[in-house]
């Protein structure tokens, strides 16, 4: 590999490996999402006990949106759905989709830890959660061999000798 072919593939791994961090990274470490297993029965039937939930942090929500923040009165983060919001304060007004009532607490857009976009039924849920360390650990490896060919010391292009038809 030429020294040229190198810094390009240098670059498009650093690239690639960027935009999979700024798509891809948990929240915790600086990314947009958030894994949560739901809990109770609040949400049923659109959500049960035991489903996953993945939340994307975002700058606006809207309406019909299921979102997640943090409550104090829980403990926890709680999965519900944006049925209004109050122009005078900037809050939500959120419910349960199997409650008769409103929330109490009203979180204001910089509370909310992200709008659900993608929902993982229960039965598939207990797979996904035994195989994370699995797909976290092939990353990891994928990620290394990249690096290794990537810092691998290029070999020098060998020439070929010529014999000349004088010399034999």
């Amino acid at each position: 590999m030429s020294p040229r072919d190198r810094s390009l593939t240098t670059l498009v791994t650093v690239v690639s490996l960027s935009l999979l961090w700024l798509v891809l990274a948990p929240a915790s470490l600086g990314g947009t999402l958030t894994l949560v297993s739901v809990q109770g029965s609040s949400m049923e039937p659109t959500l049960e006990t035991g489903d996953l939930a993945l939340l994307h942090r975002d700058s606006a929500y809207a309406v019909g949106e299921v979102v997640a923040f943090r409550s104090d009165m829980a403990g926890a983060l709680v999965l519900h759905r944006i049925v209004a919001d109050e122009p005078a304060t900037g809050r939500f007004i959120l419910k349960g989709d199997n409650n008769d009532f409103l929330d109490r607490y009203r979180p204001l857009p910089d509370e909310v830890v992200g709008r659900m976009v993608l929902h993982i039924p229960v039965g598939p849920a207990d797979l996904i959660r035994a195989s994370v360390p699995w797909l976290l650990g092939l990353g990891a490896a994928i990620v290394l061999l990249l690096l290794a060919e990537v810092a691998r010391p290029a070999r020098p292009a060998r020439r070929r000798l010529r014999r000349s038809a004088g010399h034999g």
